[in-house]
Order: C-alpha cells, then structure tokens, then sequence
C-alpha cells in the first residue's frame, strides 16, 4: 500500500478539442409572412449587410417592420457563451425581389368604397393622396369606409413567398370617393346595366337621362345571390321606369331586384306590375338597410301566398323619406303580410311618405305602410328583429280585408320591440272582415303612439277602433284622436282601442291625453262598444275624452256593455276624464263613463254629460259595478234613462266590496220597466256588500219616477252615509 500525505495538485481548464466558435445558426425566412423562424435568443440578426445587429428573444420574428432587401438579405449569428468562446459565423440568407407590376385597375369606386380587379398573387393597399404611408397590404381588392369628397390611391404589388420578397408597390390608381354613375336612358342600356350587376358589379351606380318605357322588354330578376346583393345607387334623376313587368303566381322571392343592401334608390318613379306566389316585393324582395329618397311606384304588386309590398316583401333597417306608393298592393290567399310599402319589417324608418295604394290582405296583417314587424323567417324560425318608426307619413287609400280573416289598418299592421308612431294620420276606408280592424295600427304591444289620428271609416268585427284595434302589453297611446265613423259587428269596439290586454309580468295599456269625435255604432251582434275603449283589461286612462254618439245594436238583449269611455273595464284606471256623447245600450249595462267595471278598476275625477238611454243596469258614471271597484270624485249632469231596472245617476248598480264616494247626480234619472222593482234612484240603482259615502244628487221631477222605485240615494242599500238629495239652491 501507499504511504504518507496526498498532495493537491491543481489540473488545468478543460479545453473542447473542437472549434470555439459557435455553430452557423439554421433560421429559415417566409416572404409571405415575413417571419424568421428557428432561432432564439442567443441569436442576433441584421437585415443592413451586418452593419448593425438586433437581438433575438423567442423563437419567432417579424420582420414586417424591418427594411429587408434583396441587396443586404438577412444574417443571423449565434453569440459566444462559456462553452463556445466565439460568435459563430452570420448564416445569410440570400433574397430575391419579385418583378414590380403595373397600376391596378379600378373597378368601381363611390361616395364611401371602393374596388380595384384583383389578381391571383396579388395584394393590395390604399390610402388618402395626402397621407405619407399606405395601410397595411391585403388579398382584397375591396375598401370600405372612405369619406365622400377624398381623393385615394390605391397600389399594388406581387405577394412574397418563400425567399422572394414581394415586389415593389406598383404606381398607383388615383381616384376620387364619390359615386360614378353610369347614365341610362334606353330601355336596352337598363337592362345591360342589370346585367352588369349580376356580373359582379354589385356597386354599380346608375342615374336616368330620360323617361324609359319598358313595354316589351323581359326584366330579369337582378342580385339573385345573397352574398351579393346590390349595393351601389340608382338615381332616377326625376325621371321614370314605365310599364315594367316580373313574375308570375309560380314564382317564390319576387321583385325586380330580389337582394338589396345598402343601396340607394332616389329620385326613381317606377310603374310595374310583379307578381310572385310567396315572400313578393315590388321593387326589392329582401332589402336591408337601404336608402328610399324620394321614389314613387304605381302599378300593381300581387302575391298569391305570402307577405307583398311594393317597396319590399321584408326590409331590415332602411329608410325611407319622402317616398309614396299608389301601387294595388295584394295578397290573394296563405299566410303573411301585405303593406303598401313594405310585408314585414324590422329596424325600419320611413319619414314623409305617403299610401295612395288600396292594399287588400285576404290573411294576416294589412297596412297602409308596413304589414307587420317581425323578424325574416329561415328553416321556418323567425329570426331576431327590431322594432320600426315611422314619423309624418299619412295613407289615404282603402284598406280591406279581402277575405274573411285579413286584418286591415290604415298605417301598421302590428308592431312590437318599442316601435314608434309619431304624427302620422288616416284618411281611408278601413273595411274589416271577421278579424280585427283599425285606423292606425292594429296591434301593439310594447311601443308608442303619438300624435296620430284618424278620419276614415273603420268597419270591423271582433276588436275594431279608430286608433288601434288590441293594444296589449307595455303600449302606450298619447295625445292621439279619432273623428271617423266606427262601425263594429263583433266584441271590443272603440274609438281609439278596440281592446287593451296584458299579460302576468307586464303593465298594461296606457291611454293618455286621447279623445274620440266620431260616431261609434255597434251593429248586429256586437257588444263591448265604449266611446275610447270597447273592453280593457289592466288599462290607465288619463286626461281623455269622447263627444262622439255610441250607439249598440238596436236589437239586442242581453249583456251589452256600452259606455262613454269604456265598455268594459278589468282591473283598470280612468282618471280625468269624460263623456259627453249621447248612449244607447238596448241591451244591459250602459254607462256614461263605463257599462261595466270590474276586478278592482278605480273610476277618479271623471264627469258625464251625455244623456245616457239603457235597459237594465243602466248609470251616469257606470252600469254596474262587481268586485272591488272605486268611483270616486266623480259626477253627472245629463239624464240616465232605462227601460228596465238597475238605474242610478252615478251607477245602476254595485255590489262585491265597491264603493262610490265624493260624488254627485244632477241629471234625472229614470226608469220605464213595466214590472215592479225597478230600483231607480239618484245616486245608485241597487247596492249590496258595497259602500256609498258622502254623495248627493239634485232633486227633480224625474227622479225615482219609474214603477215602484225605490226613493232617495239609493234603491237596494247596504251602507250608505252622508248621501241625500239637494235642492237646485243648494246645488
């Protein structure tokens, strides 16, 4: 064995018998992307022949930013570390440019886009002629969102690949960003411009020289595809398109144009006559947030199954100011909507347009203006919608059900999702069938209207009114009236609603500052009729009136619910307001504000001065009163006379927890029955379970003057303080 002490002994460093210096990296470079790619960040680049370098901290990079030539190419190095005590060698990626092309061409350009032909390998870029660089490069020749009045130019180049740099930006096209217009004025040039349209130049523009007949030529449907709709400017210039004709009772999505959007029709009278079997449009079958300026289409439009106006079959957010229609809009059977204007729309506007057109629906809603709002229907779902607002538009032609069950009104068919009716008035013949009709909208629910009226005849059946036939849920009507005659056969007539509904959740209709001037006449077989209402349900009534003369049925017996405001009223409130048109209810329950109230309605400050003519349950205020209902506040002045029993100056009748206070009967008030019992009275014809406090009536001749009534305040009585007659002195 070894003996004795262990030196240390110091060993020198050890040295790789290889090069020291680093390895020659192995990037890779795509032109397209201009990435460089397979390196890290122990590398540094140059992009200047060397002359300076840049360091690397991924693996990844973009040298779009960078100067890169084919002169100088690309170099990449490895930097020394501990191991490897020297850079490595520059790996250089040797470039090439691509050869420079010449100007694009222009395609088209308007007041905000733009087009230039594109070419495969190509990309384009685009900016203001005053601006000092281009926008970024992209494979669409297309450009969007210019501003009218600003000159552009647009360059072109070859795209890079691989090592191939993309070539130089071509000399540019320069051009102005207002619409070029092709001028048209043969019928031969329109039909080569539709043409065009179809051949991809769906931003064609065009604008009339002269009047063009069209008698003879065969119109093809323009902008079939819907990823290319037409979307360029149609000026008619003041002139017009005449004895155009499309489509047949075989032909589904029909119109001259069948998809639109963002285009522009101004200027542009067109007479035509289309005809389609579903979804028919006149001038546009699918329209989508378009232009309608001052354009005017007469002719015909018929749909033999569903939804026809002249405008559109179905429009999604266009405008329209300043148009008219005196086109006969029809749809003959099926399902849908009928407008003069527009079938169904959403998100639509229209200003200062006016209905000449007689618009005959045989199903569904049919308007003046807009059928109804909806939402397009695709695989038989209604998609999302919005809802429409019209302002100052007026119609003037007959509306009518042509069939039984079509429902005319004079401007809307029905509308929801906060649609707005603001100024806008009817003076036609709303003429009903079986189904609703009115001489606004005939639907609503959720919206507004204000400040419209009506002065045309409205007949129709079940849910007839001068201003709107259902106004459900959430809706309000404002500072609207009625002065034409309403004629209803059916349940719920009213010459402002026919009938107002809600549902659990929701508030109910509100009627506020409206009035009713025209005569309200239930024929055969009617009922529910009131001077504003014909029945509400969960309604607020403020600060409206009726002077118009409502008459029921001559021969009806029975319940017939006739008032001064409302037929019938559920769950309601009507609040300053009056009555001083004359009623006739032959049948029972006539009231000078109400023929019925019920469920907790409140009747408060509210007066009648029209001379009230009734059978049984017949009052100044209300007929009868069931079920927690308040009168309240509240007075007559005119005569309430009956043929049968129940009659009362404030109310015929009262019973179930109701109560009448604070009011007063200056009115006679009598009853011709020719049976005892009739219980005619000053205040109240009969009360039970109810209350009457702090009322008086004036005494006449007449009061209490029927067969055996029953003297004083009140016939039937329950409990009744501090009411009694006074004297005309004490009045």
């Amino acid at each position: 064995g070894l003996t004795g002490k262990i030196a240390r002994v110091d060993l020198p460093v050890y040295q790789s018998p290889d090069d020291p210096k680093q390895p020659v990296p192995d990037a890779s470079f795509d032109a397209a992307s201009m990435l460089l790619t397979n390196v890290d960040a122990a590398m540094i680049y140059s992009v200047d022949g060397g002359k300076s370098w840049n360091a690397i901290s991924g693996d990844t990079v973009d040298l779009s930013q960078d100067t890169v030539t084919a002169e100088h190419g690309i170099q990449v190095k490895k930097l020394k570390d501990e191991i490897k005590t020297e850079d490595s060698d520059p790996q250089i990626l040797v470039l090439t440019q691509k050869e420079q092309v010449s100007a694009p061409v222009l395609e088209y350009s308007a007041a905000d886009s733009a087009a230039v032909t594109t070419i495969k390998g190509q990309e384009y870029a685009i900016k203001a002629k005053d601006d000092e660089k281009f926008g970024q490069w992209q494979t669409s020749g297309e450009f969007t969102g210019l501003t009218e009045g600003t000159e552009y130019e647009i360059v072109t180049r070859v795209s890079g690949s691989g090592l191939a740099l993309a070539s130089e930006p071509s000399i540019p096209v320069t051009f102005k960003a207002e619409n070029v217009f092709e001028e048209i004025g043969t019928a031969s040039e329109l039909l080569a411009f539709a043409k065009k349209i179809d051949s991809g130049s769906t931003k064609a523009c065009a604008r009339l020289t002269k009047n063009i007949d069209m008698s003879g030529a065969t119109w093809k449907q323009v902008a079939t595809d819907e990823d290319k709709p037409y979307q360029g400017t149609i000026d008619g210039n003041g002139f017009a398109i005449k004895n155009i004709t499309f489509g047949n009772n075989e032909m589904n999505d029909t119109g001259l144009f069948q998809y639109t959007k963002g285009a522009t029709f101004k200027n542009l009278t067109v007479n035509m006559t289309v005809a389609g079997k579903i979804r028919t449009g006149g001038l546009v079958e699918y329209a989508v947030n378009n232009l309608f300026e001052d354009c005017h289409i007469s002719g015909t439009v018929t749909s033999y199954y569903s939804n026809a106006g002249a405008y559109a079959s179905y429009d999604e957010s266009s405008t329209f100011r300043n148009c008219t229609n005196s086109a006969a809009v029809t749809l003959k059977q099926g399902s849908g909507n009928t407008g003069g204007f527009i079938g169904t729309a959403s998100g639509t506007v229209m200003e200062n347009c006016v209905n000449k057109g007689k618009v005959s629906c045989a199903i569904g809603n049919g308007a003046g203006f807009i059928g109804t709002v909806g939402g397009r229907m695709i695989g038989g779902k209604m998609q999302p919608y919005t809802g429409v607002k019209l302002t100052n538009c007026y119609n003037e032609a007959v509306i009518t059900a042509n069939e039984t069950i079509g429902m005319p009104s004079g401007i809307a068919g029905g509308i929801s999702s906060e649609s707005e009716i603001t100024n806008c008035y009817n003076t036609g013949h709303i003429i009903g069938g079986e189904k609703r009709a009115a001489g606004i909208v005939g639907s609503i629910s959720e919206s507004v209207i204000r400040g419209c009226y009506n002065t045309g005849i409205v007949e129709g059946a079940a849910e007839t009114g001068g201003i709107v036939a259902n106004a459900a849920f959430e809706s309000q009507i404002i500072d609207s009236y009625n002065q034409g005659e309403i004629l209803g056969s059916g349940k719920y007539i009213g010459g402002i609603a026919g009938n107002t509904e809600t549902y659990t959740g929701y508030e109910g209709a509100k009627i506020i500052e409206c009035y009713n001037e025209g005569k309200i006449t239930g024929r055969t077989g009617s009922s529910f009729i009131g001077g504003l209402v014909g029945f509400s349900q969960s309604m607020s009534m403020e600060r409206s009136y009726n002077k118009g003369e409502i008459a029921g049925p001559s021969d009806a017996s029975g319940d017939l619910f006739v008032g001064g405001l409302v037929g019938q009223a559920a769950k309601s409130s009507i609040e300053d307001s009056y009555n001083t048109g004359g009623i006739n209810c032959s049948g029972n329950c006539g009231g000078g504000i109400a023929g019925f109230l019920y469920n907790g309605t409140t009747i408060v400050g509210c007066y009648n001065t029209g001379i009230v003519n009734g059978n049984s349950y017949t009052g100044g205020i209300a007929g009868y009163s069931k079920t927690n209902n308040t009168i309240s506040r509240c007075y007559n002045l005119a005569k309430v006379a009956a043929t049968g029993k129940y009659v009362g100056g404030i109310a015929g009748y009262l019973t179930a927890d109701g109560s009448i206070t604070d009011s007063y009967n200056a009115g006679d008030t009598f009853s011709l029955a020719l049976s005892g019992n009739d219980y005619a009275a000053g205040i109240l014809g009969y009360l039970t379970l109810g209350t009457l406090d702090n009322n008086y009536f004036l005494e006449t001749e007449e009061v209490n003057q029927g067969i055996e009534a029953v003297g004083g305040s009140a016939g039937g009585v329950d409990t009744v303080t501090n009411t009694s007659s006074k004297t005309a002195e004490e009045f």
